[in-house]
């Protein structure tokens, strides 16, 4: 969130949701807020969305909409004075170790002495999508430590807040990628790609495939919905060059045969499986690779 001047309130709204499948549309709706900033936290079955604004007439019209769409869905709200709210926001993002490799962390919080061995992922917890906590952010991760990406050319599609460009890069890719359509998006990832000391090997740019040349790329990364990942079949298969990896993320568990459906007249083939909660993450390569 966008600081405001200290002496205005911020408005803490915890939206509880009991259907998975509204979180992506409340996370884009919320992101049209002028200013905001949200973290998640998971009870169970249930996911909260904690939610924070200085704009309560859009946020009431959201919320009431929302309502409509999942009755069981449970807000509560208050008021918070900017001091107040600073500093629980700051102490919520705590260092998330994200496999064996990994540590996504605020700037603020130091590292401790035993993940010094993890690469760190500096990034500053706005709006943009990927703070490391999502489970499909995680599962992207956790697949990204099992490739080489030593003098790689990655590129990262729906790159949100940049952390899975700047994870490739921290692991040696040499040339990174992050594209997002949004462009407040990569205003953040480029901030972030800037924290982490990375201008030299990542480029930040508003758009998608259109942006990448015919076989330019080793490894694709791709945290998506399902309908963009089928979508992108074409284009992912003309930049990725032979022997590519394609990693893709972002697909509820019930989706899966579809998903499955749509490679089969595609280049490309399904050659590992994750799953985390919900959601599930594939790694693809082409048919004919060996």
């Amino acid at each position: 969130m966008r600081h405001s001047a200290s002496g205005r309130s911020v408005w803490e709204v915890v939206i509880e949701f009991h259907r998975p499948e509204m979180e992506e549309w409340f996370v884009e709706r919320v992101a049209a807020f002028r200013n905001v900033g949200m973290y998640w936290t998971v009870r169970g079955p249930i996911l909260s969305a904690h939610v924070f604004t200085d704009a309560p007439p859009e946020a009431r019209s959201l919320w009431e909409e929302l309502a409509r769409l999942d009755p069981e869905v449970q807000v509560r709200q208050r008021i918070l004075k900017y001091r107040d709210w600073q500093r629980q926001w700051q102490r919520r993002w705590r260092p998330i170790r994200v496999g064996r490799r990994w540590i996504v962390r605020p700037p603020w919080r130091e590292a401790r002495p035993e993940d010094r061995t993890r690469l760190p992922i500096l990034i500053e917890p706005r709006r943009a999508f990927g703070t490391g906590l999502h489970e499909t952010t995680q599962l992207m991760l956790r697949w990204m430590e099992t490739l080489d990406l030593e003098g790689r050319t990655v590129a990262d599609v729906g790159t949100g807040t940049g952390v899975l460009s700047i994870a490739a890069a921290r692991a040696g890719a040499v040339k990174v990628y992050a594209l997002d359509i949004d462009p407040e998006a990569v205003e953040e990832a480029r901030s972030n790609v800037r924290l982490n000391g990375l201008t030299d090997r990542i480029e930040c740019l508003v758009g998608s495939f259109e942006k990448l040349s015919d076989g330019s790329v080793d490894i694709l990364l791709a945290n998506l919905e399902l309908e963009p990942l089928i979508e992108a079949v074409p284009a992912a298969a003309r930049v990725l060059r032979p022997g590519g990896v394609w990693i893709v993320s972002g697909i509820f568990r019930d989706h899966h045969d579809v998903f499955q459906a749509a490679l089969r007249s595609s280049p490309f083939r399904i050659t590992g499986r994750r799953r985390r909660g919900e959601w599930m993450s594939y790694r693809l390569a082409f048919r004919d690779a060996g």
